[in-house]
């Protein structure tokens, strides 16, 4: 199967491991997540709250993925 079938016939399962990857990434600090430069709504929030803020932002983020695409899920069963 192509990953584009998969993500067709799993789409929340795939946004919940995304939730997931931004969670571990404001965790173990992964960098090519957590790249202010990557848009300007993260240079914004580095610039105001620093770099924990861009940490904090990701893992909410992260978290609002997860519970979204759970819900969506639920409903739609």
């Amino acid at each position: 199967m192509k990953y584009d079938e998969i993500i067709k016939k799993f789409p929340y399962l795939f946004a919940i491991l995304v939730g997931i990857l931004f969670i571990l990434a404001a965790l173990f600090k992964w960098s090519f997540l957590l790249n202010n430069n990557s848009s300007n709504f993260m240079m914004n929030i580095h610039e105001t709250f620093g770099e924990i803020g861009v940490r904090i932002m990701t893992f909410i983020l992260g978290l609002v993925i997860i519970i979204c695409s759970i819900i969506i899920w639920v409903i739609r069963k």
